[in-house]
């Protein structure tokens, strides 16, 4: 059982703070390894008056998009593999420490980031889906291991 602090409330915003931190800290971690796909490095913004070949235009855009959609879409897997794993780990984590501060950091920080996972590969709904039943069975599992009147 964590151990009794002197000002619940500080405890609490202290926790609730450095979860936050920790999320956007993960975020960058994840822009500076592998930054998420830009539209412009993909299609060409540019329009040229003299082109009036709409089906060349169209084909080249078409293709550009589907390159684009293809990067941004392995982008979000990378992010909902990271996101699951380390907010799984977090909150797991947060099973096993004696400080009220550090469980509610790592706990709630865990949740938004398997949270945020799960929206940004929401597009493959049936990973994300099973993933999340996954998660939850596990975290039912460890939780009710850890906390006996769970």
């Amino acid at each position: 059982m964590a151990k009794k602090p002197k000002n619940k409330l500080l405890t609490w915003g202290f926790g609730i703070g450095t979860a936050i931190i920790m999320v956007f800290i993960m975020y960058l971690v994840i822009d500076v390894l592998h930054p998420a796909p830009n539209y412009s490095d993909y299609c060409d913004n540019r329009i040229d008056p003299q082109v009036n070949d709409f089906e060349t235009d169209q084909t080249y855009y078409d293709e550009c998009r589907a390159n684009y959609n293809t990067a941004r879409e392995q982008h979000n897997f990378l992010l909902f593999i990271v996101f699951s794993l380390v907010g799984f780990g977090l909150v797991v984590t947060s099973f096993f420490v004696d400080t009220l501060f550090i469980e509610v950091s790592t706990m709630l920080s865990g949740f938004i980031l398997m949270i945020t996972a799960f929206a940004q590969n929401f597009d493959n709904k049936p990973l994300a889906l099973v993933s999340a039943i996954i998660i939850l069975v596990l975290l039912i599992y460890t939780g009710k291991k850890k906390i006996k009147d769970f």
